[in-house]
């Protein structure tokens, strides 16, 4: 199944079928949170404390629009500190 639609030109990002054009997300463990960007900068492992959270995701992703965050965690155990 083909998540994105056509590019309207090459210097345009795809837009996916929910309107925002990247989308992060984010596996939440107690201690590290894994990331996986749909435009691969921010694939990453990174520690699960507000430090981090600030500065190797919210501060990189200031002042984009169209970023859908999506947090996925197999326990209620687990939470995302930000």
């Amino acid at each position: 199944m083909n998540t994105q639609s056509e590019t309207v030109s090459q210097n345009q990002a795809p837009t996916f079928r929910s309107g925002y054009q990247r989308v992060i997300g984010i596996d939440v463990a107690k201690k590290k949170l894994d990331l996986h960007d749909s435009q691969q900068s921010l694939t990453a492992v990174i520690d699960n404390d507000p430090q981090s959270v600030q500065t190797k995701l919210l501060d990189k992703l200031a002042g984009q629009e169209s970023v859908l965050v999506v947090c996925e965690f197999a326990s209620p155990r687990r939470v995302i500190t930000f």
